[in-house]
C-alpha cells in the first residue's frame, strides 16, 4: 500500500526499457517516494515515475548519468564532447535550468548558472534514481517545471557484503571502485569510493584537436540508525573531485580546463508520533565550486552553498485519505571572482497534498506557495485524477501549474542583471493511458505545456551593445511518450518512443536543440540462466541550434551491443562495444562523439 514507512528503499524496479533484462524479478510493487514525496508502489502512483534500480545501472554499463538517462521516457541528453564536458538534459522539451535534481532530497547544482552538472556524479556512488516527469512546483517550488531527478546514494541491508569494480576500454578509458555495505542491529551503513579517468577525445570540431581528458574520484557514506521502534536517524555524503579539458569556440590555441567539487550532505530524523502521523525532520547542503583554467593557470572561480530545512508531516486520516503539509526552508549563496550585486537570498515554502483514494478511482490535490527575498513570491498547485478501466488499464488525468526562479546571473550579475525579473511560469496539462498485461507492460502519454515570462538576454542598448535578461518570450511544447516491455522465453524487447512539438510563440521557431522525435529500442536475449546479449538503437530526429532555426543538427542512429557474463556466484564480467557502425554524429552543432569503441568490467559482489 501507499502509507509504506517514508525511507523504504527501491529494490526492484518496473522501467520501460530491457535495462531491467538483467534483473531476475521485476515487481510492480516497487517504491518510489519523489512524486508525491509519501512513499508509493509504482502501480499504485499516478505519475509518470521512472526507476532505475542499483541492478539496472550495473546492467546497463553506462559510463555516467549521461548515457543512462539518455533515451528513458520524456528525457534527450547531449554534451559537448565526451566525458566531463557541459551537457543538456531536456525533459519533456524543458532545459536544464526547468528540472530540479535531487541527490537523497537535497537540491543541487549552480545558483549562478541555475544548472546541475549530472555529468560528474560517479554511477559507482548511486543506489537508485526516480525520475518523475511533469511538472512538481506544487511540492518542491522552483524549478521543477519540466520534472524532477533525484538520485539516491547506495545503502547497506543485510549482512556486510564487499563489492568491487574494474574496468577498462577505449580512449585510455580505466576505472576502478570498492565498497563495503551491511546491516548490524540497529544500524545500516554503506561505504563507497571509486576513481575514473580517460584521455578522451577532441570535444570541438576543427579547432584545437588535441584529447579532452577527464578524471573523477567520488567518495559516498550512508548511514542509518533506528533509536527506538518509532524513531529513526540517518545521514548520508556525496562527494566529488573532477577535473576536466575541453576546447574553446573562440580560442584554438590555448589550453582550457575546469575543476570541480561537488558535495552535498544530510542529516534525516523520521518520528512516527503515532498510528495516524509521521513526521520527518531533513537539514542538508549542497556545494558546487569550480575553478576554471587557462594553460595551467585559475582565470575563474564560482562557488555555490545552498542550504535547507525540510519538514514534513504526514497524517493517515479515518478515511484512509493521506494528508501531507510542510515548510521548505532554503538560503542560497554564491561567491567566487565575480562580485555579484547580491550573494545570498533565502526562500520559504509551504505545501500541503491530500491523497484520496476509493476502489476505482484516485485523487491528489496539491497547493504551495514560496517567498523569496529576491524575486516575487509564487503561488502553485495541481490536480491529478486516475480511474481503473479494469484489472490492468488505468487512465490518469493532471493539470499543474510551476515556475522557474532567475539565477543570481538573471538578477545580480555586474553590469547586467536584472533585479526586476519575475520567475518563469507554466501550465501543464497531461492524460495517460497505461496497461499491465501478463505479458509485459505499455503506456501512452500525451501533455501540452504553456510556458510564460521566459527569461532571454535582450540587447537593451545598440549603440553601447548592452544586453539584460528579460522577461520577453513564451513557448509551447506538446509531447507524447510511448512505451512497451514484451517478455517471451528467452527473448526480451522494449521500446521508448517520445514525439515532441517545441514552439516559440513571438518568433514561431522551434525551440533549440530539441529533436522532434527520439527513440531507444533495446533488444535482449538469454544464452544461458543468467547471459544475456543485448542489443541497443538509439535514434534521434534532427534539430537546430540557433533561435532562427537555420542551424540544422542532423539526426542520427546508433547502435551498441552488450554482453553479461557469470563466471562464478560473485563475479560477473560485462562486454560493450558501443557505436558498432561508428557513425560520425553530432548531438549539439559543432562538437565531436564518440566512435566505435569498446569497454570490458569485471564485477565482483559479495553473496
Amino acid at each position: 500500500m501507499r502509507h509504506l514507512p517514508l525511507l523504504l528503499p527501491a529494490v526492484a524496479c518496473l522501467t520501460p526499457f530491457s535495462q531491467a533484462i538483467a534483473t531476475e524479478a521485476l515487481a510492480l510493487s516497487a517504491v518510489e517516494v519523489t512524486a508525491t514525496r509519501t512513499a508509493q508502489s509504482v502501480d499504485e502512483t499516478l505519475a509518470p515515475v521512472t526507476i532505475l534500480s542499483r541492478e539496472q545501472i550495473v546492467a546497463s554499463q553506462a559510463a555516467d548519468l549521461i548515457q543512462l538517462l539518455d533515451g528513458t521516457p520524456g528525457v534527450v541528453m547531449s554534451r559537448n564532447g565526451g566525458l566531463g564536458t557541459t551537457m543538456n538534459l531536456m525533459l519533456r522539451g524543458t532545459g536544464s535550468s526547468q528540472v530540479l535534481v535531487l541527490v537523497d532530497g537535497v537540491r543541487i547544482g549552480s545558483a549562478s548558472l541555475g544548472t546541475a552538472s549530472l555529468q560528474h556524479i560517479a554511477l559507482d556512488q548511486v543506489d537508485h534514481i526516480e525520475i518523475v516527469r511533469g511538472p512538481r512546483s506544487q511540492l518542491y517550488g522552483a524549478d521543477a517545471v519540466g520534472g524532477i531527478i533525484q538520485i539516491f546514494t547506495l545503502r547497506g541491508e543485510g549482512p556486510p557484503r564487499l563489492n568491487a569494480t574494474v574496468e577498462g576500454g577505449s580512449y585510455q578509458t580505466q576505472g576502478v571502485s570498492a565498497g563495503v555495505s551491511g546491516s548490524s542491529g540497529a544500524n545500516r551503513y554503506a561505504l563507497s569510493a571509486s576513481r575514473r579517468s580517460s584521455d578522451g577525445f577532441s570535444a570541438l570540431r576543427d579547432n584545437h584537436p588535441d584529447d579532452d581528458g577527464y578524471r573523477n574520484s567520488a567518495l559516498s557514506l550512508n548511514l542509518q540508525r533506528s533509536l527506538s521502534r518509532d524513531l529513526d536517524a540517518g545521514v548520508t555524503l556525496l562527494r566529488t573531485e573532477a577535473d576536466g579539458d575541453y576546447d574553446s569556440q573562440w580560442d584554438s590555441v590555448g589550453d582550457y580546463a575546469t575543476t570541480i567539487l561537488q558535495q552535498t550532505a544530510q542529516a534525516a530524523v523520521k518520528w512516527r508520533v503515532d498510528a495516524a502521523w509521521e513526521m520527518r525532520i531533513t537539514l542538508g547542503e549542497s556545494r558546487d565550486e569550480s575553478d576554471e583554467l587557462l594553460d595551467g593557470v585559475v582565470s575563474d572561480h564560482f562557488t555555490t552553498r545552498r542550504s535547507q530545512l525540510n519538514w514534513q508531516n504526514d497524517w493517515l486520516l479515518a478515511n484512509d485519505d493521506l494528508l501531507t503539509a510542510g515548510v521548505d526552508l532554503l538560503r542560497d549563496g554564491v561567491g567566487g571572482s565575480t562580485a555579484y550585486a547580491t550573494n545570498e537570498r533565502d526562500n520559504r515554502g509551504y505545501f500541503v497534498q491530500l491523497q484520496h483514494e476509493t476502489e476505482e478511482d484516485s485523487l491528489i490535490i496539491g497547493l504551495r506557495h514560496d517567498s523569496n527575498s529576491s524575486y516575487a513570491g509564487a503561488n502553485t498547485g495541481s490536480v491529478t485524477w486516475g480511474r481503473a478501466l479494469g484489472a490492468d488499464l488505468r487512465f490518469t488525468g493532471a493539470v499543474a501549474t510551476a515556475f522557474r526562479a532567475p539565477t543570481f546571473n538573471d538578477l545580480f550579475y555586474p553590469g547586467s542583471g536584472n533585479a526586476t525579473l519575475r520567475p518563469e511560469s507554466s501550465q501543464t496539462t497531461e492524460f495517460s493511458l497505461v496497461g499491465s498485461p501478463e505479458w509485459g507492460g505499455w503506456e501512452l502519454r500525451a501533455y501540452h505545456t504553456d510556458v510564460q515570462d521566459l527569461i532571454a538576454w535582450v540587447e537593451v542598448d545598440p549603440e553601447i551593445y548592452f544586453w539584460q535578461p528579460q522577461n520577453v518570450n513564451r513557448a509551447r511544447l506538446d509531447g507524447i511518450e510511448a512505451s512497451f516491455r514484451l517478455s517471451g522465453g528467452r527473448w526480451q524487447t522494449a521500446a521508448v518512443v517520445n514525439i515532441l512539438e517545441t514552439r516559440d510563440l513571438d518568433s514561431d521557431q522551434q525551440l533549440i536543440q530539441r529533436p522532434r522525435a527520439t527513440m531507444k529500442l533495446d533488444l535482449g536475449y538469454r544464452l544461458g540462466a543468467k547471459t544475456v546479449l543485448q542489443t541497443i538503437v538509439h535514434g534521434r530526429s534532427s534539430s537546430y541550434s540557433d533561435v532562427a532555426n537555420r542551424d540544422r543538427v542532423a539526426g542520427y542512429a546508433t547502435v551498441d551491443l552488450q554482453l553479461r557474463y557469470p563466471l562464478a556466484p560473485s563475479w560477473t564480467v560485462q562486454a560493450k562495444a558501443e557505436n558498432v557502425l561508428d557513425r560520425d554524429y553530432e548531438s549539439i552543432r559543432g562538437y565531436n562523439s564518440a566512435g566505435r569503441s569498446f569497454y570490458l568490467s569485471l564485477h565482483y559482489q559479495q553473496q
